[in-house]
């Protein structure tokens, strides 16, 4: 990876094989603190709340560090414009990721949320336990470690191939980003537990 820093995020693209060079990453856990949080938001799991949407019903969303933003394009996407981009790699703080929605289903039954509709030997304990080793999967990247030996250890590998082998996807607006698709499980933990994760830019937002 050749890294560069935009926007206090570090991005750049990793390979197989090599170590992570260029820039350092952070790797340990940041403030779990939200100041969009009001009395009125409710909460889903450690740290994580979420509102429901006013005008459109049946949709709920987790409460990022720029909430504010989000409803704003949110509300008024017709003033806004989407560019797609050639796909970027960066690294960026869980919290920085709006967009996270969950159904009134799975807000009745967080259980069947995490268990991927009982799909699978899923759960909120085995997710937040695979989760956990984000902080020491960064410092071994940038000890020089390359991801492939990462994924073939047998303690950091689950969290590895989970988090890295498919990076969730996310549109860039403002100073935040908004979520697409791939990964809302591996968004709330990682936003509980506050880690930094990667994830694929693939278009920019803007006002028209």
């Amino acid at each position: 990876m050749t890294g560069d820093i935009i926007d206090n995020v570090i991005t750049g693209e990793y390979s197989s094989g090599r170590g992570f060079g260029g820039d350092k990453i952070l790797a340990s856990p940041i403030s779990k603190k939200n100041k969009f949080v009001t009395e009125k938001d409710m909460l889903f799991c450690e740290n994580v709340f979420y509102r429901a949407d006013a005008i459109r019903k049946g949709n709920n969303f987790i409460i990022g560090n720029h909430f504010d933003t989000f409803m704003e394009f949110w509300n008024n996407m017709e003033i806004y414009e989407q560019k797609r981009i050639e796909q970027q790699l960066v690294f960026v703080e869980a919290r920085n990721v709006e967009g996270v929605f969950l159904s009134d289903e799975e807000i009745a039954d967080p259980n069947m949320f995490w268990s991927h509709k009982n799909l699978g030997e899923y759960s909120r304990e085995s997710m937040f336990e695979t989760t956990q080793y984000l902080p020491e999967i960064f410092v071994r990247l940038n000890n020089g470690e390359n991801i492939d030996s990462i994924m073939d250890d047998e303690r950091l590998g689950e969290c590895a191939i989970s988090y890295f082998s498919s990076p969730i996807r996310v549109s860039k607006l403002h100073d935040t980003y908004v979520f697409c698709r791939d990964g809302r499980h591996r968004v709330i933990a990682a936003q509980s537990l506050g880690c930094i994760i990667p994830a694929y830019v693939e278009s920019i937002i803007e006002k028209i």
